[in-house]
Formats: C-alpha cells, structure tokens, sequence
C-alpha cells in the first residue's frame, strides 16, 4: 500500500515561530509535532526538541530543526515503518518535488492498524519493549526531562514509594506543562515558572490512569484501547509491576512483520553466561540488524563479538565488536559500557551514521566500471 492512501493533513509552521507559539500549535492540534521549511529544506521539530528549549518565548523553531528522511507518495507505507523505526521518527513527509503533500505519523498507521487482520497472532509480550527506564513519582520533572532528552524515549512509567506502578509521564505532559505561559502571566515571567515547575515533582504532572494490559493481551484489542482512550503507549504489567511499554511505535512496528522474511545475515559470537543478559543481546543485535538492512539492503553480513572484560559485582563491562560487509568493503566498530542494551544502541546509531555517510559519498562518484571475462 502506498503512503498515499494513509497520509494525513501536513501541519506547518513558519520557521521564525517561537517554541512556545509552536507548542501552542502542537497543544491545539493534539499533535506530536510540525514541518518546518527553511532555505529550501524540509525539516521537523517534535516534542523532542521541545524538551531542550531553555527560553521557548525567545528561541526560533529553525534553530530546533532536524531533518527527516523524504517520502515520495508511491513509497511503501511498510518502507515507511521501517525508515520510522531506523531514524526514531514519529512522523515523516510525503513530497512532490518541493511540496508538502501530507505526513505519516505513528498515530495514522496505528488507526489503519486497527481494521488490518492477523493482529490477534501477537501478544503483549510480543511487542512491548523489555524493563523501560522508570522514574519515581517523587523525583522533579527536570530529572524526568534528562532521562527523554539523553535517551530519546517520549514515556516514562512512574513508580511509588513501594516500586509499585503509580503513573505514566510523557514528552506531552512536560513540554505542554513547561513551556506553555498562563494566560494572566508575563512573557518575561515563563522562565521563573519554568524554573520551579522543573523541581516540582512528577505526580502532579503524570497520567494517573494509564492503560494497563498483561503479557497475554493481544494486538487488536491494544490497539483499539489506544484510539478509543486517545492514549499514546499502554503499560504491561504484572503484580502492579511494570514489565514492559508499548507505545505508537511499537504498535507502527509491527506492519514490519507482515513483509517477506528473509534471513537475517547476522552472526553472534559470545554472548552472555547470564540467560536474561543473553536474550537482551540477542534480541538488541536482531533488531539492530533488521533496522539497517531493511534501509541498507546490499549489507551481505553482520558479525557481532560480544565479551564480558570485567565484574563489578553484578555488573559487567561489557566489549561489543561489529563487523559489517557490504559488497565494497567492510567497516569494523566496537563499543565498550556497562549497559549492554545502551551498547548496541550506540553502535546501531554509529553503524547508520557511517553508511549514510558512504552513500552520499558514493553518489558524488562516478560509478565504476565492472568488466567481466567470459
């Protein structure tokens, strides 16, 4: 199916809007964010930016931009999923030419979602992504804003005092919280505000009746729970404890499992003595591996080298080794930290950025010549 039959109404801003008149747009419109152009160029600023600005009634939305990968209105949606997933987007823009056509977001796949069938074979445990990072109810809303900012996550669940599930706070709560002025407030009065709602605590901020589901819920009736209660992500909990979220994304990221499998061309050398550590490399090195070849097809092999270097404790440090080849050359990288899952991550965004890299150079070259003797 073509992105065209699935886009939405395209939102815009001009790119000398303020933060805070764009947040007001995105309050407006329930909306997670808007296309900005400037100097010919398209660009998006998201509720992720949003958490940065520091002076919203001051700072320039162009200043805030990041630039999206480009849909064109044949583009599968199914490609479109998978460019989601490999650029962490919640929306992309469909073009022609120069023009904005319209937007594919995580919200309109998950509504298209909801009359697909084959759903009910998926099960919250399926899907949901393994122990989120967790705040305390108690803890200010800066500390919560750090943890979205430095880890690119829009959801926090919050816990009690007894590490019982309380709430769910989510990019929308604070930027919607923070860097909107009252109405009977002074413009050069936001940042005092700002400054004390920071150290307010999350309760007063968080959804106190988020969408709970155990590790037995099917897909369709998540997803039916999600567009009936206007809901961004459901919890999956056991015994009031938290065991993993699903959000929009995740809910996009399944379409990704209707496309013809193909075997992954992934190996894995040493993994953990720890089951649970085990499976969590595994499943970080196959979902790392299936994002870059589902956008980098030519890739023919991903080696991974796992090794532990040292214990402290519980924890190890932990050495991670990626050898990539493609039909040119191959690309060695490696990463060493005590969160495994953070590891593979940073390779995942290291190993996109070189091959991003490698292709613009490629298209700068002439192409070479292959002469072959019969």
């Amino acid at each position: 199916m073509p992105v065209s039959r699935i886009m939405s109404v395209p939102l815009l801003i001009d790119s000398n809007a303020t933060a805070t008149q764009l947040v007001g747009l995105l309050k407006n419109q329930n909306a997670y964010g808007s296309f900005v152009v400037t100097d010919g160029r398209i660009g998006v600023v998201t509720l992720q930016e949003l958490l940065t600005v520091a002076h919203p009634e001051t700072t320039k939305c162009q200043s805030l931009l990041i630039h999206p990968p480009l849909l064109s209105p044949d583009t599968k949606v199914i490609e479109a999923v998978g460019l989601m997933r490999l650029h962490k987007l919640r929306l992309i823009p469909v073009v022609k030419g120069n023009e904005i056509l319209g937007s594919i977001t995580v919200e309109g796949i998950t509504d298209k979602l909801s009359s697909a069938s084959g759903l009910n074979r998926f099960s919250a445990k399926n899907i949901m992504t393994l122990t989120p990072i967790t705040v305390l109810e108690t803890d200010s809303a800066a500390k919560a804003r750090k943890f979205m900012v430095n880890k690119k996550i829009d959801h926090l669940p919050v816990l009690d005092k007894q590490m019982k599930l309380a709430g769910l706070l989510s990019s929308a709560h604070l930027v919607f919280s923070l860097l909107i002025p009252k109405e009977s407030q002074e413009m050069g009065a936001v940042g005092s505000d700002k400054q004390r709602l920071l150290l307010s605590e999350i309760r007063g901020l968080m959804d106190r009746e988020p969408i709970l589901v155990s590790l037995e819920e099917n897909a369709e009736n998540i997803v039916k729970r999600i567009i009936s209660e206007e809901k961004t992500a459901v919890l999956v909990s056991l015994w009031d404890e938290v065991q993993g979220i699903i959000t929009q994304k995740d809910i996009a990221n399944l379409l990704l499992q209707f496309r013809e499998e193909k075997p992954l061309p992934l190996y894995i050398i040493g993994l953990p003595d720890d089951p649970f550590e085990a499976e969590l490399a595994r499943s970080k090195a196959t979902r790392m591996v299936s994002d870059l070849t589902s956008i980098y097809s030519y890739i023919e092999e991903i080696a991974i080298r796992v090794k532990t270097q040292r214990s402290l404790g519980k924890r190890r440090l932990y050495e991670v080794d990626v050898r990539v080849s493609t039909p040119r050359q191959f690309y060695t990288f490696g990463e060493t930290g005590w969160d495994l899952p953070a590891v593979f991550d940073e390779l995942r965004d290291r190993v996109m950025r070189k091959l991003k890299t490698q292709k613009k150079k490629d298209k700068r070259k002439p192409a070479e010549r292959i002469v072959r003797y019969m």
